[in-house]
């Protein structure tokens, strides 16, 4: 996802960017907004409580976001997290575009399997991938 907001502020520096990031992990130049990740990678267990307060933490602050930025759409690079808000966008109509991540040669993950329905632009950066997501594009290495 740097590499892609570089490139962007390389071509068009005058729209605004916000970032939605798990974690500690940081984009620089823009304005970055957390979100609670889906999972606990180390406890599947702990996975169990986490899940719905995710669900309600991230579609809570994506609506909040929305009405304070209005965007004309969303960008996501893969985390499971960015289901439901991308599900909370489509509803206020806005634009999505997914971008399965780079890891995948054979196999589809299981967020782009969910937002292969969702999203309106659905960009692959493996050639491989296009049997797995008919509708998809071939975007190459971000």
């Amino acid at each position: 996802m740097e590499r892609l907001i570089s490139r962007f502020f390389a071509v068009r520096n005058d729209i605004k960017y916000i970032g939605f990031i798990e974690g500690e992990k940081f984009i620089e130049n823009i304005k970055n907004y957390t979100l609670v990740p889906m999972r606990n990678k180390y406890n599947k267990y702990l996975s169990c409580f986490l899940i719905p307060y995710a669900i309600f933490y991230n579609s809570f602050k994506m609506i909040l976001l929305i009405l304070k930025y209005q965007p004309k759409g969303i960008i996501s690079t893969g985390p499971g997290s960015v289901l439901f808000p991308a599900i909370i966008c489509k509803l206020f109509r806005i634009k999505i575009i997914y971008i399965e991540t780079s890891s995948r040669f054979y196999t589809k993950s299981l967020t782009g399997k969910i937002m292969y329905f969702f999203a309106d632009k659905f960009y692959v950066q493996n050639a491989e991938l296009l049997d797995l997501y008919p509708n998809s594009v071939y975007s190459g290495l971000l």
